[in-house]
């Protein structure tokens, strides 16, 4: 590319550079290109001396200076006292960087390595566009269109604070011209609270404005003016002629009228307020209650529609600011407002022509309504599940403030509305689950009863019948129906003790138990069936004395059901009881633990190894009786003494069960 020159550009440069190689060839290329470079420095306390000697007409600023100086900062301030353009020239091509350096809002942004070219065009381009913003801001017409064109309100004095200027937005406010005022302080006109004291008078000056950190007064204050209340956004400020650092010659002071804001954000903060612990019935009625009140109304409800009904609104709750309270429950939907409401789920909004425009509603008639404001109620689905509304017998202005109010507490509505329905469901549920459950433990009680009658005779006759015949396999023949009925007798027993445990779960008597004896009569009851499999059934004792806190049938109970299922399910080998205290994270307990050297569980199945009707073989060809209630039971009544049952096994090796029990000394 060839070298750009030009003989015409007489723009004066400051060079902001620690790396002295670079700042030198950035200053010839300079030269080459036409302009004057007024000085180099490194970092900020030489650029600063090199401004108050030469004031240039740009700035190429390195951001990375010497001795950890920071050209984004520096830059600021440049901007700050000298108003001068600023064009960063770095390495830096990192995100964060340009994001930081870029809020600064430079002039440009050249990265190093860059030709003659582009470093004449940044130049060029940065001039311009300052000259452009000098000759607008030296514009007294241009700015005069612009301050009047603002929104917010404008007043400009002195130093002695005298009104020097206002925009129409100021004479709006303070109610005066600016032809009126004369010569009157602004301190008279706009006599401002001071933030951080008591309700003491701002005091504001040029020392004060100086003294700040942003070199302005930031505040809110509320004022009244002209016998009318405003919350005002307050900003004070000096002003300078020159964009050059000089001696201020008056105060700019901005005003923003939030007053419709803080009323509306005070209105809500009221109503949340109060509704912030309410819910169900509470909550609606108080909805309605502060709804009447803070907008004025003469009514307010809230109504649900419900799926089975949808041309009927179900008042839930409803408030009367009148002597004529709403007296209805439930209204028709077609041929009012609400209709509209539904189809097309969009509030309703009437100010004064509620009753003419709906002539056929004969609740708008019988309250003299003219005003009527609705907002649906959505759920999830955005379908239409309630309304949320407001009446007024007179004209009631249609404002922003009642729209957001109605707006916002529309949908807490809804979701209290949706909770109130979803615990509706939950109660249907449960009470129909209870209902199953008790229809389901009265059915195995009976049935446990009509069948253990019969099975008790089929197997007291069949024993007596034993001790008569003579003939071998005759005995055996009874024998095989002794023990068949003693196996449906244990399924049966399984099935009522399941079902008193789901029926009556706060029939449990607590007392201490000793755990030697609860072990050394299990043990002894067990035995026999132990000898049967030629398994050696065996305990120890590790801390003798050990009390538990239990209920004295059911820990038996579960202690002789872990012990039957490690023979049962133990073909050769033996089976242990121990009997110790161990820690855990709720306390001491006092432990027995079930070890046998049986088939073992898979550890796949062991996360269902409690489930009801649960087993691990199932079907038919199973080679163990039972119908996987026994572990079920176990586990439901330790938990009702407070305990837990920890399960360790691994197949083909046997099983460990370890039967937790709060100490008695605990309780």
């Amino acid at each position: 590319m060839s070298e750009v020159t030009t003989k015409d550009v007489r723009a004066r440069i400051l060079i902001v550079e620690d790396e002295q190689i670079i700042a030198q060839n950035l200053k010839i290329r300079l030269e080459k290109l036409g302009y004057s470079v007024t000085d180099i420095t490194i970092d900020a306390e030489e650029t600063r001396k090199a401004l108050e000697q030469e004031v240039p007409d740009l700035v190429l600023m390195d951001i990375a200076l010497y001795g950890g100086n920071d050209g984004v900062i520096l830059a600021k301030w440049i901007d700050k006292n000298y108003k001068i353009p600023v064009i960063y020239v770095t390495s830096h091509t990192d995100t964060s960087t340009f994001e930081r350096a870029s809020k600064s809002m430079p002039y440009g942004y050249l990265i190093k390595p860059f030709n003659p070219k582009e470093l004449y065009n940044a130049i060029e381009l940065a001039l311009q566009r300052h000259k452009l913003l000098v000759q607008l801001s030296s514009s007294s017409h241009l700015l005069g269109s612009v301050l009047q064109s603002i929104g917010d309100a404008i007043v400009v004095t002195d130093l002695n604070k005298r009104v020097l200027y206002m925009n129409d937005s100021a004479e709006r406010l303070l109610g005066l011209r600016y032809d009126d005022v004369g010569n009157r302080s602004a301190e008279d006109l706009l006599p401002f609270r001071d933030p951080d004291s008591s309700g003491e008078y701002l005091k504001w000056d040029t020392e004060t404005l100086e003294a700040s950190e942003q070199k302005e007064l930031v505040f809110e204050s509320h004022l009244k003016i002209r016998r009318k209340e405003y919350y005002l956004d307050v900003r004070i400020s000096s002003l300078h002629e020159s964009f050059h650092k000089d001696a201020p010659k008056g105060f700019l002071i901005v005003l923003r009228d939030i007053t419709r804001r803080r009323k509306s954000e005070n209105i809500i903060v009221s109503i949340a307020s109060s509704l912030s612990r309410e819910t169900g019935q509470s909550f609606f009625q108080t909805l309605t209650h502060h709804l009447t009140k803070t907008l004025e109304a003469d009514y307010a409800l809230v109504g649900e529609i419900k799926k089975e009904t949808p041309d009927k609104v179900f008042v839930l709750a409803s408030s009367s600011a009148t002597n004529k309270p709403l007296d209805f429950t439930a209204a028709s939907i077609p041929n009012t407002p609400l209709e509209t409401l539904c189809m097309n789920s969009e509030p309703v909004h009437i100010s004064d022509s509620a009753r003419e425009t709906y002539p056929d509603d004969p609740i708008l008639s019988k309250y003299d309504i003219k005003a009527f404001f609705a907002q649906p109620l959505l759920n999830m689905e955005d379908e239409v599940i309630g309304v949320l509304l407001v009446m007024n017998t007179g004209e009631l202005e249609q404002t922003e403030i009642q729209k957001s109010v109605l707006r916002i507490f529309a949908n807490r509505a809804s979701g209290e509305l949706e909770r109130r329905r979803y615990e509706e469901r939950l109660i249907k549920e449960r009470n129909r689950a209870n209902e199953m459950n008790a229809l389901k433990n009265n059915f195995l009680s009976n049935m446990s009863h009509e069948v253990r009658t019969p099975l008790n005779s089929i197997i007291g006759f069949a024993s007596l019948m034993t001790e008569e015949v003579e003939s071998a396999e005759h005995k055996e023949f009874l024998g095989f129906i002794t023990e068949g009925g003693q196996r449906l007798l244990r399924t049966i027993n399984d099935l009522l003790d399941l079902s008193i445990l789901e029926s009556e779960p706060d029939k449990i008597e607590r007392t201490a138990i000793n755990l030697d004896t609860e072990i050394s009569e299990a043990v002894a009851m067990l035995s026999n069936q132990a000898t049967d499999k030629n398994i050696m059934l065996d305990y120890i004792i590790h801390k003798p004395g050990v009390l538990v806190w239990a209920d004295p049938k059911m820990s038996g109970q579960v202690l002789r059901k872990l012990i039957e299922n490690a023979i049962k399910f133990t073909d050769k080998g033996s089976a242990l009881v121990e009997a110790d205290i161990e820690e855990k994270e709720k306390g001491r307990y006092g432990v027995i633990r079930v070890s046998d050297t049986g088939i073992g569980i898979k550890e796949a199945f062991l996360p269902f190894i409690f489930d009801e009707f649960k087993q691990e073989s199932d079907g038919i060809a199973r080679k163990y009786e039972g119908v996987g209630l026994g572990l079920t039971i176990a586990k439901k009544m330790t938990d009702l003494m407070d305990g837990f049952i920890e399960v360790e096994s691994e197949k083909g090796k046997g099983s460990v069960f370890s039967l937790y029990l709060p100490l008695a000394e605990e309780k």
